[in-house]
């Protein structure tokens, strides 16, 4: 599977900046999900890493081929990419079968594949299987219905899932196994059968030069890159010039043809030795020389690294001896470094049709269904066939633009499920666009929030609830919300402890995990706001620059009070001692022994915990407690905040700087 990289990309219309210079690396097999509000670019980034949406600057590598680059002039197509999309609206053709609905996609493909014998596979299965006959039989009959009859579809189905073989294999083996009940000696003599057609099949094939793997790949030697190998060879011929003048000079003083006779001597191609006389190093001297060399050395070079760049975009790498090794090759155990896979751009025959049709209904849970049409499936079975659907080509990547909107609560959350679990069946890079931070938390690898077309955290989703790096992921991320308390701040000369107050009146310490200095922290915040300042003024005045539109700024966050939220942006001068405490709401405890006095404002019991809204003068306080607890709306209660994983942000700049601890004084 691919590694992704995105290169300072940008995407806008106009002064509308949708990207802004996303710098971005999906490992391989990782499950991704581009997260944030509406609008903030989610979707433009899946669009352009597939090929749908064409970046207006940077670059796109998936393995290390570049698919986009504004500066080569590199836009690779769509379906070039080997990609595959689910999105939010299913487009299943209501007029079609379940099953022709998965395998139409699979008949109108034709791209660069290995060439295989389905014969010869095929035949190799069924000896297999028909080697333990007993238990073939013995399946068979275990589909029977209350009169004692084998339900043959059903038995079909099970010898599919038990044996992952094709319907065509299914029924030759149901046949076979009807006629061992009149005669047992069939058993052996399709074996011998089946042997037989192996043996031809492998001759004809030994006759052409290739060879056939266990799975009925062709094997032969791999294809020589010939213009990779003149480039090599000019490289290495150059690095000793001298002995090429000297064959040059000895061709024309003995009247030979110059260019069999550099042939000859140096054992290349005359495409080759043309090449190197007609660089025409052989009428230079000195430094002109030395020059020469050096600019033809570094043409090949340039020329070498191009050879191999369109190479792997068309589905190889190649060696120092100037093989060409299909990919699949490098991701084959198999391999022996001699014979590699025979690529042809073909189209998948029945077989290989039916067999990828019936592995994905396994994966995705729709077996049963082929014969169905789209009206008489739940609308979480539409997904799963459309998912089918997507997977059945082979994609390397799989995006997903928020595919389980439609479906309702209860079936959303049983297809996330089925959805990590599917990440893992397939072994697969996922890509999924959701504005659900809860889907994101509980899919993704890594999660990847964007606010206004910028990368606001790339990191694991418990980092991300743990450590947010901002305000504005804080915010996002967390249901009930981070309550957001403001607060000044003091710090002692060489004291790690921070005095804060709270509520406008409660005096407090915060206690950081770790050591810092507030007042080195902000003078390293204004220099970074000046640098910034600075680098943005020099952009300005750059060939092509564009001034954002939709400026920049620091998340507007709400603090809750009795009289409703209070937005950020109501302040107008900001004091550099002000700063901001997050307090998740599992991280408010309330108990007899709480040393913060408040009244229960509003309560929640939801059976498994209580979310409590508690009121502290005139601010409010969300908290969640877990169990079957209940609280009388009026009462009063005491509460302390427990933990050491309370964050505290810088009011200016919005950057959460680190976690500790509160205790009141």
């Amino acid at each position: 599977m691919p590694k992704i990289e995105l290169i300072n990309v940008v995407k806008r219309w106009g002064d509308f900046y949708a990207v802004d210079n996303l710098n971005l690396v999906i490992d391989d097999r990782s499950f991704i999900t581009l997260l944030g509000p509406s609008g903030c670019g989610k979707t433009t980034t899946l669009r352009m890493i597939a090929g749908l949406e064409t970046p207006t600057s940077g670059k796109i590598l998936i393995n290390g081929v570049p698919v986009f680059d504004s500066e080569l002039g590199i836009n690779i197509p769509a379906n070039k990419r080997h990609v595959g999309f689910l999105f939010q609206n299913y487009a299943l053709w209501p007029h079609m079968t379940i099953k022709k609905n998965i395998v139409f996609g699979l008949q109108n493909l034709k791209d660069d594949m290995p060439l295989v014998s389905t014969n010869y596979y095929v035949n190799k299965r069924k000896i297999e299987i028909l080697g333990n006959h007993e238990a073939l039989t013995k399946l068979i009959k275990s589909f029977v219905n209350k009169d004692g009859q084998v339900v043959e579809n059903s038995a079909l189905i099970g010898i599919i899932d038990t044996y992952k073989v094709s319907m065509y294999t299914a029924k030759d083996l149901y046949k076979i196994s009807n006629l061992g009940e009149k005669d047992p000696t069939i058993f052996e003599k399709k074996i011998a059968e089946f042997n037989s057609d192996m043996k031809n099949i492998a001759d004809k094939y030994d006759q052409k030069g290739f060879s056939l793997n266990e799975r009925g790949d062709l094997l032969g030697l791999p294809e020589i890159c010939n213009e990779y190998v003149s480039c090599k060879i000019i490289v290495n011929v150059l690095q000793n010039p001298t002995k090429l003048i000297e064959l040059i000079f000895e061709a024309q003083n003995n009247k030979d043809n110059v260019v069999e006779f550099v042939s000859s001597k140096l054992k290349i191609s005359k495409e080759t030795a043309k090449k190197l006389i007609n660089i025409r190093i052989q009428e230079l001297e000195g430094e002109d020389l030395k020059a020469k060399v050096a600019e033809s050395i570094a043409i090949e070079n340039e020329n070498i690294v191009e050879i191999k760049r369109q190479a792997n975009i068309d589905g190889y790498q190649i060696d120092e001896q100037g093989n060409k090794i299909p990919n699949i090759d490098f991701e084959d155990k198999e391999w022996d470094h001699k014979l590699v896979h025979i690529i042809k751009n073909r189209k998948l025959d029945n077989e290989e049709i039916d067999l990828r049709l019936r592995h994905v209904s396994r994966v995705v849970k729709i077996a049963e269904f082929m014969d169905r049409y789209p009206n008489e499936l739940s609308g979480g079975q539409q997904q799963r066939v459309a998912i089918a659907r997507t997977l059945a080509p082979g994609p390397k990547v799989l995006f997903m633009d928020e595919p389980l909107s439609n479906l309702d609560a209860k079936l959303r959350l049983e297809m996330r499920g089925e959805l990590k679990r599917l990440h893992l069946d397939t072994n697969s890079t996922f890509i999924y666009v959701t504005h659900d931070q809860l889907e994101a938390m509980t899919l993704a690898t890594k999660i990847c929030l964007i606010d206004n077309g910028i990368l606001q955290q790339y990191d694991a989703p418990l980092d991300v609830y743990k450590k947010p790096a901002n305000l504005f992921v804080a915010d996002f991320v967390g249901n009930p919300a981070v309550n957001f308390v403001e607060t000044n701040a003091t710090q002692k000369e060489n004291s790690s402890e921070i005095s804060i107050k709270l509520f406008d009146s409660i005096n407090a310490t915060f206690i950081p995990n770790e050591k810092i200095n507030l007042e080195k922290l902000r003078t390293l915040r204004d220099k970074e706001f000046k640098e910034t300042k600075e680098e943005y003024e020099i952009k300005k005045n750059t060939k092509g620059f564009v001034e954002k539109g939709n400026k920049d700024k620091v998340f507007n966050f709400h603090v809750q009070m009795i009289s409703g939220n209070t937005d950020s942006k109501d302040e107008k001068n900001i004091s550099s001692n002000e700063y901001v405490i997050g307090i998740r709401p599992e991280f408010i405890k309330i108990s007899d022994d709480g040393n913060i006095e408040g009244e229960i404002y509003n309560a929640l019991p939801s059976g498994m915990e209580t979310t409590v809204k508690i009121r502290i003068g005139e601010y409010v306080l969300t908290g969640v407690i877990f169990g079957g607890v209940d609280y009388k709306i009026g009462s009063k209660c005491h509460l302390s905040f427990i933990g050491k994983e309370i964050s505290l942000f810088d009011r200016i700049s919005g950057k959460r700087i680190c976690d500790g601890a509160i205790k009141i004084k």
